[in-house]
């Protein structure tokens, strides 16, 4: 069984030091993309009607979130209040936002592939509906 033991303070500033330029590097990939995205919707807009396109946009903005408050909570002093409780939320939330839109993506993806290639569209569209409603 693991434990759970609290680290020091130079363990803390340790490791902030390394995920803070890896969290900077990420946000500035995202913004990239979100702006490749706007890009792509001002000058292809029949490319980016596509579900995946547009879940995939979702989910990069779950990922700016999710750096920004990574950022936050590395980067300032967060003492115990308000401003862990929001950080902390804001982290747990795009987290599982960002992991939603990616698997929404692989369904998404799934029943394209059985649409194309296998025409059980259908079928993979009542499967869907009747575990919905379980």
């Amino acid at each position: 069984m693991a434990s759970i033991t609290p680290i020091s303070r130079d363990q803390f500033n340790f490791i902030a030091q390394i995920c803070v330029p890896l969290n900077i590097i990420s946000l500035i990939s995202s913004i990239a993309s979100c702006m490749t995205f706007g890009f792509i919707r001002i000058y292809y807009p029949n490319l980016a009607d596509r579900v995946s396109f547009r879940l995939s946009f979702a989910a990069l903005f779950c990922d700016i979130g999710y750096s920004v408050h990574i950022l936050i909570l590395l980067g300032l002093d967060v003492g115990i209040g308000f401003s862990c409780i929001y950080t902390v939320w804001g982290v747990v939330f795009f987290g599982l936002t960002s992991l939603f839109f990616i698997v929404c993506i692989a369904l998404v993806c799934i029943m394209i592939l059985f649409y194309c290639s296998l025409h059980m569209y259908f079928i993979c569209l009542s499967f869907f509906d009747f575990r919905i409603f379980i």
